[in-house]
């Protein structure tokens, strides 16, 4: 079996032929990279509302980090190949999830 190594792609069509080309070799990185945005939404939103109003609401900030990853993985769809509908969904649902608790929250 033959592997496909970096000398084998055309770099020449863009900078995401790397990222595909990274995605192939190892398959959790997409999801690994929008897990790592989700972080750093969800804490940045929750702090920056602490430090703004001086209370913050988790299920809000989880909301949001959830939107937005969402439309990050809407824009990494658009070029083949970079995101596969499983981590779509899991987006997807995630965002779904947010949005459920934000609408139940008590608070």
């Amino acid at each position: 079996m033959v592997y496909q190594t970096i000398n084998d792609i055309n770099t020449s069509e863009g900078l995401h032929t790397l990222y595909i080309y990274a995605n192939n070799v190892v398959p959790i990185l997409t999801p690994m990279i929008l897990f790592g945005i989700f972080i750093v939404a969800l804490l940045g939103s929750y702090f920056a509302t602490l430090r703004l109003r001086g209370d913050a609401n988790f299920s809000a900030s989880f909301a949001v980090a959830g939107f937005f990853v969402s439309v990050v993985a809407v824009f990494m769809s658009l070029i083949p190949g970079m995101i596969n509908l499983t981590t779509m969904v899991t987006c997807f649902g995630i965002a779904f999830i947010g949005f459920m608790w934000l609408i139940l929250d008590k608070n």
